[in-house]
Order: C-alpha cells, then sequence, then structure tokens
C-alpha cells in the first residue's frame, strides 16, 4: 500500500513537528492510512463485481 502526501499536508506535518505536536500528526496518518484502506476494499469490491456478474442484485 502506497501513501502519497500533497505539498500542503507535508507543509502542515513539517509545521506540527515543530510545535511538537504529535498527536496530530499521528491523526493525519492514521486518516491517509484509513482512506488507501477504502480506496484498496472498493478496488478488490470491484473487481470482484466484475468477476462475479451475477453477485449484482437486478430486480429488474
Amino acid at each position: 500500500m502506497t501513501i502519497s502526501l500533497t505539498k500542503d499536508e507535508i507543509d502542515h506535518i513539517d509545521q506540527c513537528l515543530s510545535f511538537g505536536e504529535v498527536t496530530l500528526i499521528t491523526q493525519r496518518i492514521k486518516d491517509k492510512i484509513n482512506l488507501a484502506k477504502r480506496k484498496e476494499m472498493n478496488k478488490r469490491m470491484m473487481r470482484q463485481l466484475c468477476n462475479n456478474p451475477h453477485l449484482v442484485n437486478d430486480n429488474n
């Protein structure tokens, strides 16, 4: 899993480090990890649906 940071996020983390605000940095990193996990899970679900179209509920 790869997590990328924008320039603004890096600047914010740098600013937090200079003030010793480790909890803000930790929360920001946790948020990025959770987002990456959700994206990965969505990819897996889409692959599974594409490979198993019968899983899609078709009520027409």
